[in-house]
């Protein structure tokens, strides 16, 4: 029930997502941190009731071979730090994958919910969007773009990477 609620969560937080400065120099997106904590959550429920559900489909195989060559593509990369990067990223989400088919697969109340939220979410960032577009018509451009770089990107974006040039 409480993983069922965390994914729903993490669902409409995927539009809305802002940035974490956990010490200067750092700029965490939320979603991470809740992806973190679900992928967690998962686990150490899975053991305390010792049904660690990993659906082996051919969606799980191919979505593993492609992490696969992706770590392979460290050997001939010529920036190794950038793709060691782009590795650990991809790998990080991957387990998210493995809760969300379990997750989905045992209980359909919980897909249908989910896909309610994602609808209603993206709705809401959509309605956001079109009120962002009027907005420099009424307001004038100047004042929509300054909104923009001065309020809302050191929320959403956190205040290192809003400053970065």
């Amino acid at each position: 029930m409480v993983l069922s609620l965390a994914l729903v969560f993490l669902i409409a937080l995927i539009p809305f997502q802002w940035a974490l400065a956990p010490f200067p120099g750092v700029d965490l997106a939320v979603i991470r941190v809740l992806s973190a904590g679900v992928i967690v959550l998962w686990f150490t429920d899975g053991l305390l009731k010792k049904r660690l559900k990993v659906s082996l489909t051919i969606q799980t195989f191919f979505l593993s071979g492609y992490l696969f060559v992706g770590a392979l593509s460290l050997f001939w990369s010529e920036d190794t730090t950038w793709a060691m990067k782009k590795v650990l990223f991809l790998f990080g989400f991957f387990p998210l994958y493995l809760v969300f088919i379990s997750v989905f697969s045992s209980s359909k109340h919980t897909k249908t919910q989910a896909i309610r939220v994602f609808v209603w979410s993206a709705a809401a960032a959509a309605v956001l969007g079109i009120i962002q577009f009027f907005a420099q018509f009424l307001f004038g451009t100047e004042k929509v773009f300054s909104l923009w770089v001065h309020g809302l990107l050191p929320f959403f974006l956190g205040p290192e990477f809003s400053e970065a040039d």
